[in-house]
C-alpha cells in the first residue's frame, strides 16, 4: 500500500554491501513467503571531491559520486565534538542540492581546524567515502559611522564570510544575548561592494553593531555605535 498499487510495483533501497540476494513477497497476514526472485548487488564508485581548504563560514561545493539514495547525505563531521565522539556540524541531502549535477553546497566552520568531508548512506547509517577538510580563519570586521540619526538608514561596510545567512545587526543590551532592534541580511544589501544599509532604532542611545554568522549561530565581531 506504500508503493504504486494501481500500478503493482514498489521502491526498495538496495544493500550497501554487494553479493547474492533474495527478493520475497511477504504475506503480512499468513506471515509466510508466497513468491521468490533472486538479485545481484553490485559493487558501485563511492567518492567525493571538495575542496581541500576553505575559509571559515564559506559556502562551497562538494562533488560526489555513489548510489544518491533519498536519504544519503554529505557531512561536515568534528571528530573532537561531543566529548571526542564526534559530531556531524553540518550536512545537506544529497536531494536537496543539484543531484543532476552530483553537486551539493555546504558552509564551512566557523571554527579555525582540520575536519572530515564524509559520504553518509543515510539508509545504512555508514560512511562511504571520506576526505580531509581544513577550515582556516579569516579576517571579520565590521565598519560604520560612530553616531547615527534615529530611525534613519546607514550603511555598514563588512569583510568576513559572507555566507547565505550572515548579517549585521543592531543590539540593544548584550551584543550577543540582547535585543535586536535592527538588522540587514548581507545578501540583500551591495554583496559585491561588501556594505549594507541597516535603519537606526528610534530611540537614541548607544547601541552595539555586531557581524552573526546565521548557519552556526556566532558573533563574529561587534563594535559600538551611538543613535541620536
Amino acid at each position: 500500500v506504500n508503493g504504486d498499487f494501481e500500478g503493482r510495483s514498489v521502491k526498495l533501497v538496495a544493500p550497501n554491501e554487494p553479493g547474492d540476494f533474495q527478493l520475497r513477497y511477504w504475506s503480512g497476514d499468513g506471515r509466510e513467503v508466497l513468491a521468490t526472485a533472486p538479485i545481484t548487488v553490485v559493487a558501485t564508485e563511492v567518492s567525493i571531491s571538495g575542496p581541500e581548504s576553505v575559509d571559515m563560514g564559506r559556502t562551497f561545493e562538494v562533488a560526489w559520486v555513489g548510489p544518491g539514495s533519498n536519504r544519503d547525505a554529505i557531512e561536515i563531521f568534528d571528530a573532537d565534538a561531543s566529548n571526542g565522539n564526534g559530531k556531524a556540524v553540518h550536512s545537506m541531502r544529497l536531494a536537496n542540492g543539484d543531484y543532476d549535477g552530483q553537486t551539493v553546497s555546504l558552509i564551512a566552520p566557523i571554527a579555525a581546524k582540520t575536519y572530515e568531508l564524509r559520504y553518509w548512506d543515510g539508509n545504512g547509517r555508514k560512511v562511504l567515502a571520506s576526505a580531509p577538510l581544513v577550515v582556516v580563519a579569516t579576517e571579520v570586521t565590521i565598519s560604520a559611522p560612530d553616531v547615527v540619526p534615529a530611525g534613519e538608514a546607514f550603511t555598514v561596510e563588512w569583510v568576513g564570510p559572507g555566507a547565505r545567512r550572515d548579517s549585521i545587526d543592531v543590539m540593544s543590551g548584550d551584543a550577543e544575548d540582547g535585543k535586536r532592534v535592527g538588522s540587514g541580511r548581507l545578501t540583500n544589501g551591495d554583496y559585491d561592494g561588501q556594505t549594507v544599509k541597516i535603519k537606526a532604532p528610534k530611540e537614541p542611545g548607544s547601541y552595539t553593531l555586531r557581524y552573526w554568522n546565521g548557519a552556526y549561530g556566532v558573533m563574529l565581531a561587534t563594535r559600538p555605535i551611538t543613535v541620536e
